[in-house]
């Protein structure tokens, strides 16, 4: 079972298509889509990336959201980077990749779109935390309740990357909209 429209698998072009239309219906300003339909794959990974689409902001207080289907029809998301996020709070980052997100597994159309919103319509918050002279330590994607209950109504499963907290703290690094 992969990315499903119902209980339909969907093509990595009927995937892109959907992704397409989503983000021309926004009418964002300050972020370009890159799309790739043959992007290289790490060797070390179990899966093959069939489409890649990067939602890529000109500024830090827009999250960086990139979006992989895989040969097998499953999704990954990865939410911002880090040094995008030590960028914004000045510290030193020593690890590359994304702040958060999850590897492929089956996803939903609907819950797929669910996720893109909620992170396009600034949603979302980064909670970092730093260790002096390290610099910018762990991070994780914290969404409210009411959030979390609209991922789960459009059947997607944010538990297990998304911590829900019931008020954004001070300290969480939050994203205008697109």
């Amino acid at each position: 079972m992969g990315a499903q429209d119902n209980d339909k698998e969907i093509s990595s072009e009927e995937f892109r298509q959907t992704v397409s239309e989503w983000f021309s219906t926004r009418r964002t300003t300050g972020i370009r889509l890159i799309e790739s339909m043959k992007p290289k794959s790490d060797s070390n990974e179990d899966y093959t990336i069939a489409y890649e689409v990067v939602f890529e902001p000109d500024t830090l207080e827009k999250a960086w959201l990139e979006v992989w289907f895989t040969t097998e029809g499953k999704v990954a998301v990865g939410l911002e980077k880090r040094d995008r996020i030590a960028q914004r709070m000045n510290v030193k980052n020593r690890r590359e990749g994304f702040a958060t997100g999850h590897e492929p597994s089956s996803v939903t159309q609907e819950g797929l779109l669910a996720i893109m919103t909620i992170i396009a319509d600034g949603q979302i918050a980064i909670s970092a935390s730093c260790l002096p002279i390290w610099g910018l330590a762990k991070t994780k994607a914290v969404i409210l309740p009411e959030t979390s209950e609209a991922l789960a109504s459009r059947d997607y499963n944010a538990q297990w990357w998304l911590e829900v907290a019931h008020e954004f703290h001070p300290s969480d690094l939050r994203f205008k909209p697109w």
